[in-house]
């Protein structure tokens, strides 16, 4: 199983999502060109790979195990069996194992829930019913596994967990009553509900209903709340939900310990570079040595030439290597491990390449777009190149977890403000003519194309894709997937 999702994180960055199952055994290569146009003038002199790298943010975490609302609720299903467990054990006894295992239970718990809100696809009234269920059965557990006597630490977690959850189901009950509508009803504690108001329908007294109650039962745990005209208060509001995500979803994150994958080779071969340099000076040296003998003015112009040329050998071969040899290698070997078990590794490495050396099918399919009509492309473009390699050890991976785990996902995020650092100015006076027969004129903003090519690679299966990104001066506004006929070679 396979999937690569791509969009606009924010005007900034480009986000890619690459997913890939548990079940993958092997190795899955990822190929990703992109083609810049000549006007940005990004090149391996103006764009190094040390540039490319501080750029590139991967991110590497497990799939959420997928349950829906109505079987987190359910007692006999995994989500709640295992958090009911555990908070039994850890309230009768706080050994490390049992307080690492029950952290664990109730960070998973809050990731499913978190994966069930989002992908619920039923109308809002039955959603905040089963979200009401569901809170009901979280609830319920201190009084009925003995965790309200537990340590305060052990109880704290178990609010933490609470607090995510809230947070999250009121967000998406928000978020699906339209930003139009007005929510008229008050809190019980006599405070408007903070969303938006304008003209339009109100929203169902379910949905209001639902959220006054976890509102005021969020302002009597001492949850903070966003409130209107209160900055101070809405930056500690999003402060502590930022805290609190990464919280939760540290129990999904797989740690990478990333390490030059050339170094070596590279020592091994500046050593080499030294030799011959070393080799080529003495040589000449021995040489002019016996023609003309010791202390002369001819040994001398020798000895300066010969360092002379073997410092340029010394530098030429390291010059090469970094543009030419080193792109052959991956330049990052990442080891990676979920609670200290490896389970997989990764290889990374980028570089500029030439036309010649990007495969047909690529070239198709960027071909395959062209505004112009007529060639393959009107313009003239350099190429950069991200190749990956990656390979997970699924026994490894399932032997982690009560879960079952559907798979990896794999998130890129590219900074795309060196993208925009050459740009022309961001608009330019278009004319036209007005509806009364007058001459006219308007500012038009100007757009810029990257085309990316994705290959990805997993036994004997192959997948293309191909987006277009739109830029301004003032960032991304648009990333397209362009739907092409299969690959086809271009003719020689």
């Amino acid at each position: 199983m396979f999937q690569l999702n791509g969009k606009i994180h924010d005007r900034y960055t480009l986000e890619l999502k690459m997913g890939f199952g548990a079940e993958t055994d092997g190795e899955m290569a990822l190929d990703a060109w992109f083609f810049f146009p000549d006007a940005l003038y990004l090149n391996a002199d103006t764009y190094p790979k040390a540039s490319v790298y501080r750029d590139v943010r991967t991110m590497v975490r497990l799939m959420t195990p997928v349950f829906t609302l109505q079987q987190i609720a359910d007692p006999t299903e995994l989500p709640l069996q295992r958090l009911t467990k555990w908070c039994r054990l850890v309230a009768e006894s706080q050994t490390e194992r049992h307080c690492r295992m029950y952290e664990h239970q109730v960070k998973m718990f809050c990731n499913v829930v978190k994966s069930a809100v989002r992908d619920a696809r039923m109308p809002v009234p039955e959603l905040c019913n089963s979200l009401q269920s569901l809170f009901d059965a979280y609830r319920a557990l201190p009084a009925q596994t003995g965790l309200n006597t537990a340590p305060e630490e052990q109880q704290r977690i178990f609010r933490l967990g609470d607090e995510y959850i809230s947070r999250v189901a009121v967000t998406r009950v928000f978020e699906l009553s339209s930003p139009t509508r007005s929510l008229k009803s008050t809190s019980p504690s006599g405070e408007r509900l903070g969303v938006r108001q304008g003209a339009g329908n109100e929203v169902a007294g379910d949905e209001v209903s639902f959220l006054s109650q976890e509102l005021e039962y969020e302002r009597r745990q001492g949850y903070i709340l966003p409130q209107r005209g209160d900055d101070a208060r809405n930056r500690s509001f999003l402060h502590r939900a930022g805290q609190l995500k990464k919280y939760v979803e540290s129990e999904l994150y797989i740690l990478v310990h990333e390490r030059s994958n050339t170094f070596l080779l590279q020592q091994l071969f500046f050593m080499l570079v030294a030799g011959l340099s070393m080799i080529f000076a003495t040589v000449i040296s021995f040489s002019f040595q016996q023609s003309f003998g010791n202390f002369t003015v001819e040994l001398f112009l020798a000895l300066t030439i010969s360092y002379m040329f073997k410092d340029r050998i010394k530098s030429l071969g390291q010059q090469w290597f970094a543009t030419r040899a080193g792109n052959r290698f991956y330049d990052y070997k990442t080891r990676l491990a979920l609670r200290g078990q490896r389970i997989g590794w990764r290889k990374s490495g980028t570089s500029f390449v030439s036309h010649d050396k990007i495969p047909d099918e690529v070239q198709s399919l960027r071909g395959s777009v062209n505004t112009l009509g007529a060639g393959t492309m009107g313009v003239t473009e350099s190429v950069l190149i991200y190749r990956q390699r990656l390979a997970l050890f699924p026994r490894h991976l399932s032997a982690l977890s009560h879960y079952p785990l559907a798979g990896v996902n794999e998130i890129f995020r590219i900074n795309l403000r060196e993208f925009l650092r050459r740009m022309d100015s961001s608009h330019a006076t278009v004319y036209c003519l007005d509806d009364d027969a007058r001459c006219g004129n308007m500012q038009a903003e100007k757009v810029y194309y990257v085309h990316l090519v994705i290959r990805a690679r997993l036994a004997n299966d192959t997948k293309y894709m191909h987006f277009r990104l739109a830029l301004t001066r003032r960032g991304a506004f648009e990333l397209t997937e362009l739907k092409s006929d299969s690959p086809r070679a271009c003719p020689k």
